[in-house]
């Protein structure tokens, strides 16, 4: 397999077909959340800093796992403009 953009020999589930992204774009953010212990929440700030990724990348990414169940999208406590990035239980079932 190759890196983690691109084009990805091995998908997995046609969940993730569906997606239109490689597995392990998916995998990536979802596991980045579960390492961060619970509530298994995030900035999107803190998820590019682990990913290495663009601000487009990490948005596009969240949409699309926020349209499928398996993050959210929560107020940030300590900043209203901002987000936090909850990884949800159908996610927490991927990884």
């Amino acid at each position: 397999m190759t890196g983690h953009e691109g084009t990805d020999p091995v998908r997995v589930g046609t969940s993730l077909i569906d997606m239109g992204t490689g597995m392990w774009a998916v995998i990536d953010v979802l596991a980045a959340l579960r390492r961060s212990g619970t509530p298994y929440q995030l900035s999107p700030g803190a998820l590019l800093a682990e990913l290495e990724v663009t601000s487009g990348t990490m948005t596009n990414r969240v949409t699309r796992l926020t349209q499928r169940g398996w993050v959210r999208r929560l107020p940030n406590p300590k900043d209203g403009r901002g987000v936090i990035v909850e990884l949800c239980e159908q996610g927490r079932r991927r990884v």
